[in-house]
């Protein structure tokens, strides 16, 4: 039994990349609601700020001081946006009906990054809970892994028992958690399916319940 990631494939994450990612998308938004709404469109600085992003972005070296000073411009460029597309809504009763259903969905996702970006600038902290690490895929989640090289993996982390050749997933989940804890589950659940717990049972890492092993064995 072990666990391990299934690797979502995604861009590695960064806080000015995923601000960029949310601007880009709440200016598509805009787009959107302006035409189907046929209003005026309000000013989204989007040349400038893609520039700013680029500039950032593109430079080998960067220091704290310029990077907190990047975000900052990022978060306030995101802001306007939401504000200006508040605004639209709230001035026209039928503005969310122009937008289709991955719009609106985007639009949650922009806001609650919004949200956790701002909160994590605001109290100069590099992590937060239920943290998004893509806006296309808002459930993967960062998992710390501890590996030489590769700290962190980004998807599901899954619960595996191999038995005779053939895997089981036990737990699936994209949130974080202690498969430790899941070992007398995985034991009793094999005992429900073959009707008796196996003679052997071997874990990838030390847990609590190794000491149930004896007393499941008599």
């Amino acid at each position: 039994m072990d666990a391990t990631v299934c690797d979502a494939h995604i861009k590695y994450p960064t806080d000015l990349n995923l601000l960029n990612g949310g601007r880009e998308k709440s200016e598509q938004i805009i787009d959107s609601l302006c035409q189907g709404l046929s209003v005026t469109k309000p000013r989204t600085y989007r040349i400038q700020a893609r520039k700013s992003w680029i500039n950032l972005s593109k430079s080998k070296k960067n220091s704290k001081k310029k990077m907190r000073k990047g975000l900052k411009q990022q978060l306030n460029y995101v802001k306007r946006n939401l504000k200006s597309i508040d605004t639209i809504i709230e001035n026209h009763s039928q503005a969310l009906s122009k937008l289709d259903k991955h719009q609106y969905r985007y639009l949650l996702i922009v806001s609650e990054l919004y949200r956790q970006q701002l909160e994590m600038y605001q109290e100069n902290k590099h992590s937060i809970a239920h943290r998004i690490v893509s806006i296309h895929q808002p459930h993967v989640r960062p998992i710390v892994r501890g590996k030489s090289g590769k700290n962190v993996e980004f998807g599901a982390k899954i619960n595996v028992s191999l038995e005779n050749g053939y895997a089981r997933i036990d737990q699936f989940n994209f949130e974080a958690f202690n498969e430790g804890t899941c070992m007398i589950e995985q034991l009793e659940n094999y005992n429900k399916l073959h009707g008796y717990y196996p003679e052997l049972a071997q874990s990838g890492r030390r847990c609590g319940g190794c000491h149930l092993f004896d007393s499941r064995k008599s």
